[in-house]
């Protein structure tokens, strides 16, 4: 709380602006190509942690089973 108020107090909110696109000015070549590297690397962080827990679960499951089979 105490934070809020230091800022609103200092006017920092006053000129805090928003981005580019929200301005629609996406016309600018490299703030297309920033933002497209990073949904490309958001999914792909997203498919290799999703890939490395189904491959994690999947091992636990095939040593759960072999560790069954031989009792």
């Amino acid at each position: 709380m105490s934070l809020a108020f230091s800022l609103l107090a200092s006017g920092a909110l006053r000129t805090a602006s928003a981005c580019a696109v929200c301005f629609g000015k996406t016309d600018q070549v490299g703030l297309i190509t920033g933002i497209s590297i990073g949904i490309f690397v958001l999914i792909g962080l997203t498919f290799g942690a999703m890939t490395g827990i189904f491959l994690a679960v999947r091992r636990i499951e095939q040593g759960r089973a072999a560790s069954e089979a031989h009792s």
